[in-house]
């Protein structure tokens, strides 16, 4: 029996009030509500459908529940792969399906279509407008559920992700980014790294990739949201004549909520050799904490601290004058820092908030001290009263701005059901920040800021 339940959902969309919300900090961000419902199918796919009719244009995401920890290390990348397949899949069938020309039509004006690999899912998404979301509904489900898995197919597929992995191990930022993995996964066991190597990818067959897609591409693995101008009943229709047909399957393991803390401090280095020509000697860092991510009682109060620590242009790190000088670099013209904050990611048991940083080769002990202390003194001086304040503006008015576009709110949407942190969990978050007590954010810096991970890449020279 399907369960069709309607509920109240919170949008933040953009708009003159959006605007004077951001440039007045004082003001609180506009809230606009629109009605939704959600509906589980009997053969598993979990069915999110919002209305809000301030324009034509609707938002769709297929996520579906498939984690790196379920890979394999000698077949790491085997959702990369399949994630290709689908996207190829979806692209010859829109450039050549005649039942599919009104999507075709519209990606080249202003539709968009994508897939990604996360983690600790793999999502297809789209924005149209509302003539063609049926349309797009049933396509983005038929190349997820029913994709082209031939030996050509694979081979194009591989070709195409073992450039992928070619170039990030070239990349000393997605390298650095591998060493702060090792430096934390000997104590962060959860398995929502994902790395494929050239070799790991070129051992996957066809049977690994039909095998593979038959566990994971199933219904009681996928969930489907949509934010349209329709109603959401008529949405939730569509939705249902499009996955009522793809097999149940077996559900996804459950996600780890219990987040290890590191208990000292770790770190990892590499070496890299010096590009010819390189005037200069760049070694790469990332450094950072292990905190917990969504859905988590202490998520909250580690967004502050985040916020604290790390906020463009008003952080402690941004405030601190001196710490530019520490990384040996020439100053930049616009004067931006030479490091950059990282994006917090859905685990809900494994949400890392480090930075990532290049500095003269010579410089790299300094530079990785003062970032270091940063991380620990925020331990140590946990947030004040007006940097939480000030902090919890911020972090509601970029909530507000990061919820402007429907392809977004129903990606979110559907990512935070997928992972069991609930969809409601999205529309609770500017509440759930602006509750956070001076109290609870030093508990939280306390115990998540006192041990950091560091990975480095240094140049060699040949």
């Amino acid at each position: 029996m399907r369960s069709n339940r309607h509920v109240s959902w919170v949008g933040r969309l953009g708009g003159a009030g959006l605007l004077a919300a951001l440039v007045l900090a004082a003001i609180a961000t506009p809230a606009l509500a629109f009605e939704g419902a959600k509906q589980t199918l009997p053969n598993g796919p979990v069915l999110l459908a919002g209305q809000d009719t301030s324009s034509d244009v609707c938002g769709l995401a297929l996520v579906i529940k498939a984690g790196a920890s379920e890979e394999s290390e000698k077949k790491a990348g085997l959702r990369a792969v399949l994630q290709e397949l689908v996207s190829q899949t979806l692209e010859k069938r829109l450039a050549t399906d005649e039942n599919l020309k009104i999507l075709d039509e519209q990606r080249s004006a202003s539709a968009s279509f994508g897939t990604n690999t996360d983690r600790s899912y793999v999502e297809v998404t789209a924005t149209v407008t509302s003539d063609a979301l049926e349309t797009a509904i049933g396509a983005l489900t038929k190349a997820a559920f029913e994709p082209v898995l031939t030996d050509e197919s694979l081979k194009a597929a591989a070709e195409a992700v073992r450039g992928q992995a070619k170039g990030k191990a070239d990349d000393p930022i997605r390298a650095t980014f591998d060493l702060f993995r090792e430096a934390v996964e000997g104590e962060v066991r959860d398995g929502f790294w994902v790395l494929q190597s050239e070799d790991a990818i070129k051992a996957i067959s066809l049977d690994d990739v039909k095998s593979s897609h038959a566990r994971w591409y199933v219904g009681r693995r996928a969930v489907m949201a949509v934010v349209s101008p329709l109603p959401a009943d008529q949405v939730l229709r569509m939705m249902e004549a499009a996955l009522k047909g793809c097999p149940a399957g077996e559900a996804a393991p459950p996600q780890p909520t219990a987040v290890e803390q590191l208990t000292r401090t770790v770190t990892k280095v590499r070496e890299r050799k010096i590009e010819e020509g390189a005037s200069q000697p760049l070694a790469a860092l990332m450094i950072g904490v292990v905190a917990p991510g969504p859905g988590h009682a202490d998520y909250a109060a580690t967004e502050i601290a985040r916020e604290v620590l790390l906020g463009e242009g008003r952080g402690r790190m941004a405030q601190d004058k001196d710490l530019g000088k520490k990384f040996g670099l020439p100053q930049r013209a616009d004067e931006s820092p030479p490091w950059q904050a990282v994006p917090r990611s859905f685990s809900p048991s494994f949400s890392p908030i480090a930075v990532l940083a290049v500095a003269n080769a010579a410089y790299v002990d300094d530079a990785a001290a003062a970032i270091t202390w940063h991380f620990q003194e925020l331990a140590k001086h946990p947030p004040t009263a007006d940097e939480i304040k000030a902090a919890q503006q911020r972090l509601v008015n970029r909530f507000a701005v990061s919820h402007r576009e429907r392809q977004e709110i129903s990606t979110i949407l559907a990512r935070h059901e997928a992972l069991g942190i609930g969809y409601e969990a999205d529309a609770k978050y500017p509440e759930m920040v602006r509750k956070v007590t001076p109290e609870e954010a030093r508990r939280a810096t306390e115990k998540y800021f006192a041990n950091v991970a560091l990975g480095v890449q240094m140049p060699v020279s040949n």
